[in-house]
């Protein structure tokens, strides 16, 4: 891989942990709100069933948290795309057909972009 090739995935997976860790730490800050925000109605009824609804968007933003910090870092990284791909699909599934799930999308093909283009350094990079 060139030298350009590098700084160009750098920067990519900065701009999508920057996009990770500024909804992650809202839905840590304020999980019931942000829930109601981004949530539809069906989806918030299925969440309540399972646990409170401010304990799971906890989760969900320490999850976002986790996808930004492995982004940086480098560490656990096909872990982190992973786990960043299986949230954008949630979150598309969740919002429907509109332009915020159409942004999504693009990053999501980012993310799979990246994770099948990352090569594992060792078996512990899964």
């Amino acid at each position: 891989m060139t030298l350009r090739e590098t700084q160009g995935r750098w920067f990519f997976r900065i701009g999508i942990a920057a996009v990770f860790l500024y909804f992650g730490f809202l839905a840590v800050q304020d999980p019931v709100g942000q829930a109601r925000l981004w949530t539809r109605r069906e989806t918030l009824e299925i969440i309540v069933t399972l646990m409170p609804l401010g304990m799971a968007f906890t989760i969900f933003g320490i999850l976002e948290l986790a996808v930004a910090f492995s982004l940086i870092s480098g560490v656990f990284l096909r872990t982190g795309l992973l786990l960043a791909a299986i949230l954008l699909l949630g979150i598309i599934i969740n919002l429907g057909f509109n332009d915020i799930a159409i942004r999504d999308f693009a990053i999501l093909t980012g993310v799979i972009y990246l994770l099948l283009s990352e090569q594992p350094k060792n078996k512990s990079a899964y």
